[in-house]
Order: C-alpha cells, then structure tokens, then sequence
C-alpha cells in the first residue's frame, strides 16, 4: 500500500439471511459493512455473487448439506460465520417423501445401494417393504459410517419385519456394522440382518464393531435381530453380536445368534453388546446365543455372554445368553463380563448357560442355570418374565418357548411373523381294549400260592409351594414341607425368606435345590446353613450360589463341603472367600478346586491356610498355584513342603518361593 494510503476495513456481516434450512438455489443475502469488492466461499467453495456492495452481498447457494464455513474476503480482511444448509435426500427410491408419516420405501437392493451410498437420506424416515436380497455385496462401510462427522445414521428405519441377507460389511471405519454409527434419535426397529461384519480400523481412535449397529449413541434398536458372525483384529475394538458398543440408549426385544471373535488389545467382547459405557441405558428381553471369544493373548482381554462391559447404572432385565465366553488373560462370565463401577438392580431376573468361570470378582450379576432349567417355562415364570408356551401372533406376552424352536429356549415372538413351534403329533385314537386277564386264584395250600400280590402304590402328586408373603416364613412350616415340595420355591421368593427359615431346611431339602434356588440365596441366608445342610447341597447346583453368598458360610460349613462341591463353586467365589474360610479347608478340597479357582487365591487366603493342609496336598494340585502367590507363604509353610511338591513347580515358583 502506498504511503498516506487509508487501509480500507475488515468486512463486518451483521446478517445473514436465511442462515438455516438453505437448499440449493436459494438467494442468500449478507448484511453489514466494508463487503466492497468481496469474494465469498461456503464450506471452501466460491459461490457465485449476483449483487455486491459495501452494504450488502447477495449469492446464490450451492448444492451442500448441514453446517458449513462462510467466509467473505476483501481487501481489507476477512470474515467467516457458519450457515446451515438443509439436507435434501435426492433419491426417489421405491416411493414416499423421507417424512415420518410418508416414509422413503426401500423395497429391493437398488434401494438399499442408494441408501447406503448417499448420507443426505440418514437423516430421513425410511420403511422396508419386502426381504431384499443383496445378491453377495460386500460393503466397505456401514450405511451411516464413512469416517465423516456428518455421516451418523440419525433418521429412522424400520425393516417391516423384513430381512436383509447375502451382504457383508468389511470396514476400515471406526464404526462397523449394516448400520455403523446411530446417533442421537435415531431409531432401527423391525430389521434383521444375516451378514458378517469385519472390522480392521486404520485410524488411531477405538472402534465398535456390531452385527446390526457399530456404535448406538442416544438411540433406539427394538425388534431387531443379527445372525452374522462379527470379528476385529485391531486394538481397543469392541465387538458385539448386535452392537459393538451401546451409549445412554435403548435396546428391546432384539436378539444376536452368531459367533463374536476379537484379536487386539484391551477389547470388550459380548454375545449381543460388547460394551456399555454409559448411563442411562437400557437392555430388556434380549438374548445371545452365540460364543464371546477374545483370541488376544498380548494382555487382559473380557468377554460376556451377553454383554462385555456393564457400566454404571445401566438397566439391564429379563434377558439372556446361552454361549460361552473365553479370554487368554481377563475376565471372562457366561452374562457380563466385567461389571466395572455398576451400581445398579441385580440382575436377578436375566439367565445364562454359557461358561461363567473366570469372572471378574466385582461381578456378581446374573442367574446361572443348566440348558435343561432354561427350555423350562417355570425358569421364567417365576421370574416375572411376560412369556407362555407356545408362540403368540400378538404381544404381550413378549417371549414364547416350545421344544422344537430356538433349543427349546424362549424366543421373541415380535420377531416372528408365523408360529415356529412344531405341530403336535396328531392324536393316535382310541387305545384298544387290553385283553382280558385270567381270574386270580385264592390262595390255598393246594396250589401253595403266597398272599397276593399289592397292588404298586400310586405317586402322590406334588402341590407347588408359593408364599403369600416369603418374609413371614417360619421355620416349622419350612420343617414340614417334603424336599419335593421344597424343590418348587420359586426363586424370587428363596430370596425374601427370612434366615430362620434357610436354617431349617433339612439335608433332604437342601439335596432337592435346584441352582436357581442356590443362586437367589443372599449371605444373610447362607450364614444361617449348618454344615450338614451345606454338604448336602448338590454339586451340579452350586454353581449358581453368588460370591457374596459363599464368602458368608460358616468355616464350619465350608469344612464340611465335599471336594466336588469345592470345585463347583465360581472361580469369583473362590476369590471372596475369608481367611477363616480357607483355614477350615482341607487338602482333598484344596487338590480339587480347578486351575480357575487355584490362580484366584488371594494372598491373605493362601497365608492361612495350615502347613499341614499345604503339606498334604498332591503335587499336581500346589503347582496350580501361581508364582506370584508362592511369593507370599509364610515360612513354616514353606518349611512344610514336601521334596514331590517342590519338584513338581516350575523355576519360576521355585524363585518364588
């Protein structure tokens, strides 16, 4: 600039007109001063100015969407605001507008192509029409996910009972998954979804990786299910049958059956969800059947049947899962995982069958119970849930359960448009007549016949026990029930029992508890067992029995347990157990417990224990414990190892010791 030149000023808008719902065409006028000679560009494009002058600028819009940069530029400066364009599906599909009440039509694979490929249609109301079939496609992003911060899915979609199969999804994306990110509103309901989905991510962020959703973020899935298997291979990937990773949503009457594999480092890995990671949320009558494996052997690794983490004060009821869930190194549950910092409902009323061993020791969540206790209605019954037998074409009820459909376990019936159970066998008719007996003889020397034979005495039938209110249980009316009678308590209502009334069931009884029953029991019940009770308790039910139920036996109790019921006991059990506990062991329970339970020993437990009952236990069984724990024996029981029991342990435990 020449001297004694004035600098001319920065432009200065004072308005913008329209600054929102801009659509392609439209005139957009800016107020203000110093706009002389101005060049504009909007999202980093110019845009073409049919009027300019130091007061005003008029433009015409291009063809963008959602919030862009304005930046106006003279002489003198620049200035920049952000406008907002509205966002304009162009597609036709197979009808409807994108409204709520005029939804698009997606009704063949050209649809869902279009859908998938164009992110100005996630934000609108979308409805399938018929099962489409998408011929073998595989997808390298998920329809809502295409690394884009303006690319979450946030409109609604439902599939209309409809199914979507023969489609892959194999992703570099952080979010993966037929739908990879839903964000705030957003709503999928009614959809099912047989594809595989992969996930290797590039970037350095986490990533989700689900078999209908990636990443749920304030919003729905109801209705919904995933038939796929879902894998990641990176680090700090999460993996779930239906969604990789669920925050402050919503989840109902959904369901996942494939198998869910992780290969990376620090990874959440559930049969339907593999992470929660905030509150509020909400998981009801859903359920997994596939397995949870985390092949990550680098370090800690969890894995859930039905979810991998439980954060905060989630609501999670009436659901469950029947795989099994494994890690190399972690935590491992046939429910959750790991319940890290939860604080909410125990979830009493949600069941698993997979491997619960391995559990993390703050998780004490969920029902176990045998695959025979879970095709029974009466497991679900008396845990309040809303089923009945047999298939119903409306709901409530929303679950059913026949022998011939899903294993035999309870299946949603929203997610089926025809009954699934078999028809029953037709009836075979009138039985003929049996054929006539010959008379009886009386006895008589004669013939030296002896008195005749009693007729078999007849079973009397079992009348169910169900209490009006549990907590005014006696212990004589406890006393006066049969063991089978004892056998039909439901479970909801062991747990209100009051102590004296647990402290009356007989040995008989106790051998009749099924491992619901075991796993309602609280330690202010488990207290009150007596040794005779405890042992008489069966093996194959203790499994159900919580932690914090186990930690409050009595030592005399647990002295008088068999080594098989030792064995049965949850790994996590085995960690919350007392020193007082472990110093009423014996060495056959000690040799018995599993390599699961031996390396949960917690070093106060393993100090207690007497040198003898160390001394006494095979060598096979001491080298199960690991060297880290050795490290801390008291002296006179190093003392009292035996020559067999020091060679069994590798150099590392004998450093140890």
């Amino acid at each position: 600039m020449a001297n004694g030149e004035i600098a001319p000023p920065a432009p200065d808008v004072t308005s913008v007109n329209p600054s929102t719902g801009i659509v392609e065409g439209d005139a957009v006028t800016l107020g203000g001063t110093g706009l002389d000679s101005a060049t504009v560009t909007v999202g980093g494009e110019s845009v073409t100015i049919t009027s300019n002058t130091a007061t005003e600028i008029v433009f015409t819009a291009p063809n963008l969407a959602r919030t862009k940069s304005l930046v106006v530029t003279t002489a003198g400066g620049s200035y920049d605001t952000v406008i907002t364009f509205a966002v304009v599906c162009p597609e036709t599909f197979s009808g409807g507008s994108g409204d709520s009440s005029d939804p698009f039509l997606i009704s063949n694979a050209s649809d869902l192509a279009a859908l998938h490929s164009d992110d100005l249609c996630w934000e609108t109301n979308l409805l399938q029409t018929a099962d489409i079939d998408m011929g073998g496609a595989t997808w390298n992003h998920g329809i809502g996910s295409a690394d884009s911060d303006s690319a979450e899915f946030v409109g609604s979609y439902d599939g209309g009972g409809y199914t979507i199969s023969n489609l892959s999804i194999s992703t570099t994306d952080d979010y993966a998954g037929l739908f990879g990110e839903v964000y705030t509103n957003g709503e999928i309901r009614n959809v099912g979804f047989t594809g595989n989905v992969s996930a290797t991510r590039t970037s350095s962020f986490s990533c989700d990786a689900g078999g209908l959703v990636g990443r749920l973020y304030q919003a729905s899935v109801h209705n919904s299910f995933a038939t796929g298997n879902v894998s990641t291979t990176e680090s700090s990937c999460d993996a779930g049958g239906l969604i990789g990773e669920l925050v402050s949503s919503t989840v109902t009457t959904s369901y996942a059956t494939g198998s869910i594999t992780t290969n990376g480092a620090g990874t959440y890995v559930g049969g339907l969800i593999g992470k929660i990671s905030n509150s509020p949320t909400r998981v009801s009558d859903s359920y997994a059947n596939g397995d949870a494996t985390s092949q990550y052997t680098g370090g800690a690794t969890r894995a859930g049947g039905l979810i991998g983490l439980l954060a905060k004060t989630s609501d999670i009821r009436t659901s469950y899962a029947t795989g099994d869930a494994s890690v190399p190194s972690g935590d491992a549950g046939g429910l959750i995982a790991t319940a890290d910092g939860y604080t909410g409902d125990p979830l009493t009323d949600s069941f698993a069958s997979g491997t619960p061993d391995n559990s993390d020791p703050s998780n004490t969540e969920g029902t176990f119970v045998t695959t025979t206790e879970l095709a029974t209605l009466a497991t679900f019954t008396d845990a309040g849930w809303s089923i009945a037998a047999g298939w119903s074409a409306s709901t409530p009820p929303l679950w059913g359960i026949c022998s011939g459909y899903n294993n035999g376990y309870p299946f949603l019936n929203g997610t089926l448009a025809a009954d699934p159970c078999p028809a029953p066998a037709p009836d075979p008719g009138p039985a003929p007549a049996p054929a006539p007996q010959p008379t009886p003889q009386p006895a008589s020397e004669e013939n030296n016949d002896d008195d005749a034979t009693p007729a078999a005495p007849t079973q009397t039938p079992v009348t169910p026990v169900s209490f009006t209110d549990p907590a005014d249980v006696t212990a004589a009316q406890v006393e006066a029930f049969s063991p089978a009678q004892v056998a039909t308590i439901p479970a909801r209502q062991v747990t209100e029992l009051p102590a004296t009334a647990i402290a009356a069931i007989s040995p008989d009884q106790a051998a009749a508890l099924s491992r619901a029953q075991l796993n309602a029991l609280r330690g202010r019940q488990t207290s009150s067992l007596t040794p005779q009770t405890v042992a008489a308790l069966p093996t194959e039910a203790l499994i159900g029995l919580r932690p914090a139920a186990a930690k409050r036996l009595t030592p005399a109790a647990v002295a008088a347990m068999q080594p098989e019921q030792v064995a049965a006991l949850r790994p996590v059990a085995i960690a919350r157990m007392t020193p007082a506990q472990f110093r009423a062991m014996g060495a056959e329970q000690l040799a018995a417990m599993t390599p699961a339970q031996t390396a949960r020993i917690k070093t106060k437990r393993l100090r207690a224990l007497k040198p003898k009952t160390l001394a006494d236990m095979t060598p096979e069984a001491f080298a199960r414990i690991p060297a880290r724990r050795l490290a801390n024996l008291r002296p006179r029981q190093v003392r009292a190892l035996t020559p067999e029991q020091l060679d069994a342990l590798t150099p590392e435990q004998r450093r140890a010791l």
